[in-house]
């Protein structure tokens, strides 16, 4: 099965929506410090 580029952009969109990660590690460690920045402004 062959997906366009699209269509694997929004798979993976979905994926990290869905299970709040991000299959990108970059994007997670940035995502992972935002989070524990918005925990300390409590």
């Amino acid at each position: 099965m062959k997906f366009s580029i699209s269509e694997e952009d929004e798979l993976i969109r979905n994926f990290e929506l869905e299970n709040d990660t991000y299959i990108d590690p970059i994007k997670q460690i940035e995502h992972e410090e935002e989070l524990e920045y918005e925990e300390m402004e409590w």
